[in-house]
């Protein structure tokens, strides 16, 4: 891993005006990359303002400083954590949102962490995408299956 970044990217898919990529590597290496993403969220004005994002964040970080590397269930733990930083509901296993904001969107990201797998799906559109459900719900069926079958 260098940088914090994810280590296995499955699928990369560059075109004239988008792409595409797809993740899925063991939940216990995803892990690896969350204290940098962690220290890049503090950074942001908008979670470094809230408590409530705060809390969440200080509750990610004590389970990764408690007792030596999080396994894969812990590791799933802090993702819904930080999934619910941007508005997941707490408790969740898969998180998607439009980037960089639903009303620009030019690219659909999501991601999950469920039985000891983190799975992630980017879809990019130079010209920008318009939101919609049949989208968001093939990004979730691509993500589940990958979450089920641990991308076989």
């Amino acid at each position: 891993m260098v940088g914090g970044q994810i280590p296995a990217c499955q699928y990369t898919a560059v075109a004239k005006g988008g792409g595409a990529q797809i993740a899925r590597v063991p939940a216990d290496e995803w892990i690896q990359a969350v204290p940098s993403i962690l220290s890049q969220l503090e950074q942001i004005p908008t979670f470094a303002d809230d408590p409530e994002m705060q809390r969440r964040m200080e509750d990610a970080i004590t389970i990764l400083e408690d007792g030596g590397p999080p396994d894969a269930d812990q590791a799933c733990e802090i993702f819904s954590l930080m999934a619910a930083l941007n508005g997941t509901p707490p408790g969740s296993k898969v998180s998607i949102a439009y980037l960089p904001t639903e009303e620009a969107a030019q690219g659909l990201s999501a991601q999950g962490c469920d039985k000891g797998s983190y799975a992630s799906v980017l879809v990019l559109k130079e010209a920008g995408m318009e939101p919609s459900a049949e989208t968001e719900a093939a990004i979730m069926d691509l993500i589940t299956s990958l979450l089920v079958t641990g991308g076989k």
